[in-house]
């Protein structure tokens, strides 16, 4: 006579290292104020912690499987990275660039708001401006009489003479300009007054 053998059946579970998946990056430039979640997605048995981390950041930057930044700022440049971590093993890292676009800001021009300049001696009028992507800059003088009108006299941060005549005196003012996602930003400072004496 057959004896039955009872067999008990056990799942099997299939442990592994964790391999990740990183999103969130948008299609368009990332522009300061707008919101942005990067998720660290890890495949892995048994669960991985993740761990994030920021290029000159010392330390771990957070260990949660999403960052928020909302909104964003221009400070939140940088390079992230994720990887994960269970009792199997280490995933490797993967890296996200986040670079902030922002519109310019003239932080200072001088010398403001008026110099004195003796004929035929050199001096210089300078602007300083942040933007991302960096802004171009253009130094106007005002011409004209009733009707207004601006001509470019440099494409460059400083305008340099260096050989004054009559024809530098008048009112200036720089324009600091850029473009993100086809969109063209400017800003132009508080006007400065160039007196030409001799």
């Amino acid at each position: 006579m057959n004896q039955k053998q009872n067999i008990d059946f056990f799942p099997l579970f299939s442990f592994r290292s964790p391999e990740i998946s990183l999103e969130g990056k948008p299609k368009e430039e990332i522009i300061e104020g707008m919101s942005l979640i990067l998720r660290c997605r890890a495949d892995a048995n048994p669960k991985a912690n993740i761990i994030w981390r920021k290029s000159g950041h010392s330390g771990i930057y957070d260990i949660k499987d999403h960052i928020e930044f909302n909104p964003i700022r221009r400070t939140d440049t940088g390079v992230y990275s994720c990887s994960a971590k269970n009792e199997i093993g280490q995933s490797q890292e993967m890296e996200i660039t986040v670079d902030v676009k922002f519109k310019p800001k003239i932080n200072h021009v001088y010398p403001s708001p008026r110099t004195t300049v003796s004929l035929y001696q050199s001096t210089r009028l300078v602007c300083e401006a942040e933007g991302n992507p960096p802004p171009k800059y253009s130094w106007l003088q005002r011409i004209g009489g009733d009707s207004v009108v601006w001509q470019e006299r440099t494409n460059n941060a400083t305008f340099y003479i260096n050989n004054v005549t009559y024809s530098y005196q008048g009112t200036y003012l720089c324009q600091a300009s850029n473009t993100i996602n086809t969109i063209y930003n400017t800003l132009k400072s508080e006007e400065i007054f160039l007196d030409v004496t001799g």
